[in-house]
């Protein structure tokens, strides 16, 4: 069984939290507005990093290891475990999407 959440947020420029009531195992999130981007985070990873897919074709896929992705625990009783977008995947203004999958026991 798999716990899945999807959504939107609008950017901010800052980091943006978003509560699942879980902690993700595998993120991805993509900028609706351009569309020319989409980031991917794997449980495992560093936090505040993520894979980066861009539509160029000289950096078509790239590591960024700050203002990326993380995740967090929180706690069980106020459900409030969930992810963080860094300032990279909060471009002022622009619509993201994301996808957030937890495999559970």
């Amino acid at each position: 069984m798999n716990a899945v959440k999807t959504g939107s947020y609008v950017g901010t420029g800052a980091a943006v939290t978003v509560e699942l009531g879980f902690t993700p195992d595998y993120i991805r999130v993509w900028n609706e507005t351009d569309g020319d981007e989409a980031y991917e985070w794997f449980k495992g990873m560093t936090n505040g990093h993520a894979l980066k897919s861009g539509n160029s074709a000289s950096t078509q896929f790239s590591k960024i290891t700050s203002n990326g992705i993380s995740a967090y625990a929180g706690t069980v009783a106020d459900k409030s475990a969930g992810i963080t977008f860094g300032s990279a995947l909060s471009e002022s203004g622009k619509t993201w999407r994301y996808a957030a999958f937890r495999e559970l026991d």
